[in-house]
């Protein structure tokens, strides 16, 4: 499961070249939550297909700033 972030006009700088539109995205069942936010199943759909996802969604301004900072680390 690939983890997307639908806030990636929040660090444009950072995570420039990476960015899904979210018109591409699906959002599907929650998963669970935690002390970030939720986690939902998705569906994100490119030109070979669909792909299945996890798009995590942050609780505030705060946990979306880290939670960008931690999707910057693992690309």
């Amino acid at each position: 499961i690939n983890l997307l972030i639908p806030y990636f006009f929040y660090f444009s700088e950072k995570l420039e070249g990476i960015e899904i539109p979210r018109d591409l995205i699906e959002r599907g069942r929650e998963l669970g939550t935690g002390s970030f936010g939720t986690v939902y199943a998705g569906v994100y759909q490119h030109e070979n297909g669909e792909m299945n996802c996890a798009i995590k969604e942050a609780k505030n301004s705060m946990l979306r700033e880290q939670l960008l900072g931690e999707a910057d680390l693992m690309r």
